[in-house]
């Protein structure tokens, strides 16, 4: 996915690793109280009550967000076909871009910005302009359903998503 990335827009992996390990390191600083998670949520634009019930804590928060944005490149790289600027995985990597690019200007600040710019436009369903991202509509229905799931690549929303995690945890080897 990396390397297909540079190919879509070269330095779309610096930025979009200097972004998550900004967000990454806040969400996992001793000093942040136990429910930090919830205003890292609101900073991201994700809607008031769409966290699943199992993100109890900051450690979980920051893998959930970093699967959601694992998932879409993922999914953006397997449909980057034919490579070029109308594709999802160079608008995802323009959004990333767009932020400070200078690792010495760069702030935890702009980058929970960034990354809110690019679940409001990249990651499916995208809301309408001005609206929130629901973090729930990344889960597989079923009552033990997290968003970290047997696919790394996604496993979907709703039954064909508790469906295909069940096949990739029970009857493939990734």
């Amino acid at each position: 996915v990396t390397s297909v990335a540079e190919q879509a827009r070269e330095g779309c992996s610096d930025a979009v690793r200097r972004t998550l390990d900004d967000v990454a390191a806040d969400l996992a600083d001793p000093g942040r109280g136990a429910g930090y998670f919830r205003e890292a949520a609101d900073r991201l634009g994700i809607c008031v009550g769409t966290l699943p019930e199992y993100i109890g804590d900051n450690i979980i928060f920051r893998d959930e967000v970093m699967m959601v944005v694992a998932v879409t490149f993922a999914n953006n790289n397997m449909s980057y076909y034919p490579p070029g600027k109308d594709t999802d995985l160079y608008r995802s990597c323009q959004i990333f871009q767009s932020g400070p690019n200078n690792p010495e200007k760069s702030s935890v600040g702009s980058s929970y910005a960034t990354l809110a710019r690019f679940f409001l436009a990249a990651v499916p369903p995208s809301p309408s302009p001005g609206e929130c991202f629901d973090l729930s509509s990344q889960l597989p229905s079923g009552p033990n359903a997290t968003i970290t799931s047997g696919d790394w690549s996604g496993v979907g929303s709703g039954p064909d998503g508790t469906s295909w995690d069940f096949q990739t945890c029970s009857f493939l080897i990734e």
